[in-house]
């Protein structure tokens, strides 16, 4: 059976994810569709809007045969590392097509791009390098400094899907047998529009937001239902929506009991940013009043936001060098009645620990992903099941 990949978050699953899912599949020829998905954290570095067992549910519902999770050391990170761990699961996986969504760009031309990037990896970092010192955006600056020593080179990197695209497709090609490459044109919304417009197709962002502005659960829901599937609207019935706001307490805290020594060592924390964290914290009374009053031209929202993961999770330097090292294994979230049949047939080539309960014997391979569903599962403990123990996929 052919099997095609797709790296994603469904924070939640919409119409563009359902569109791009059909199409994937058709433009690839799979037989199969394996997602492999975000956990409880998110790559901007924000909590998800409902759990990762609900989210599996959506995606299994909307078209996917297999779900696995991006391991939290993965799923919170920027492109280029975001990419390394999906992109080694959907190997182990056995996938021969991967499949993103892209503003422009066919699949041939990422991988070209991929390879005459790496060939000229070093004259690219000392063109940025130089580019820094112009005021422009961080996707102008390294598509500049692309164009500079590459004219001809095929992509527009200062779109936010192609540059997502591009990290895969660059970490695609360190394998000996690569996947092939499916482009499909995003749908009408753009990747950050955060306004809900008349059309069937809507952003993410948008759909959180229409939900999380909402005066009351009701008119959250009257606001994207025309950009979401039945089955996604189904799945969120009843639901609560998380957000940093939930966490700010949470946060605060660690903040507040943590020194400045301590919180150094703390993963990406650099540059003195422990003392500014502490001294806003003590001055904001909400989540976006904090990273408002900590923002800065060097610290953008995105890598502020993951910081803030890094330190309310404490991961640490030292053991996160070691994590980012490659996943330490697959966990299998949800799988359609075509997907138990494929993993029954690659069952005899996997490589990595292969986990369905997360259980006493093989937890030390999921570590960072319990404590993270702990926390996770802290802003309403009543609410929110297990997250990794008591768990098994789910069947469909």
């Amino acid at each position: 059976m052919r099997a095609c990949g797709i790296i994603t978050e469904y924070n939640p699953f919409h119409n563009g994810h359902a569109y791009q899912l059909n199409e994937a599949k058709k433009r690839s020829g799979a037989d199969v569709m394996i997602v492999c998905m975000s956990g409880n954290f998110l790559q901007r570095g924000e909590p998800a809007l409902v759990d990762k067992w609900t989210r599996t549910r959506m995606a299994l519902r909307g078209g996917a045969d297999i779900v696995i999770e991006l391991p939290v050391t993965f799923s919170v990170q920027a492109a280029d590392l975001f990419a390394k761990g999906g992109v080694a699961l959907l190997q182990e996986m056995g996938c021969s097509a991967l499949s993103f969504g892209a503003e422009s760009g066919q699949g041939k031309a990422f991988e070209r791009a991929a390879t005459m990037y790496t060939a000229h990896e070093k004259q690219i970092d000392h063109a940025f390098r130089e580019m820094k010192k112009e005021r422009i955006s961080y996707p102008r600056q390294i598509q500049q400094a692309i164009e500079t020593v590459l004219p001809d080179f095929p992509l527009d990197l200062s779109l936010p899907n192609n540059t997502l695209g591009f990290a895969y497709a660059k970490e695609n090609t360190t394998y000996q047998q690569p996947m092939e490459i499916f482009t499909v044109p995003r749908k009408e919304a753009e990747h950050r529009e955060t306004h809900l417009k008349r059309e069937s197709f809507a952003s993410a962002t948008a759909i959180r937001k229409g939900l999380l502005s909402a005066s009351s659960y009701e008119e959250g829901i009257q606001k994207i239902e025309s950009f979401v599937p039945k089955t996604t609207l189904e799945e969120l019935a009843d639901q609560k929506f998380y957000s940093w706001d939930d966490l700010w307490p949470l946060l605060s805290y660690q903040l507040t009991v943590q020194t400045s020594n301590q919180l150094e060592g703390i993963y990406q924390m650099m540059e003195g940013v422990e003392f500014r964290l502490k001294e806003k914290m003590e001055m904001a009374d909400s989540m976006t009043g904090f990273l408002s009053a900590v923002k800065s031209k060097r610290m953008t929202w995105a890598r502020l936001q993951r910081l803030c993961v890094y330190t309310l999770l404490q991961f640490s330097k030292e053991e996160m060098h070691q994590k980012i090292q490659g996943p330490e294994a697959v966990h299998l979230l949800g799988f359609s009645s075509k997907g138990q049949q494929y993993l029954q047939e690659q069952k005899k080539k996997r490589t990595l620990p292969f986990l369905t309960n997360i259980r006493r014997e093989n937890k030390t391979k999921w570590t960072y992903d319990i404590r993270a569903g702990e926390v996770y599962r802290m802003m309403a403990p009543h609410q929110i099941g297990p997250q990794d123990f008591y768990r098994s996929p789910i069947q469909m």
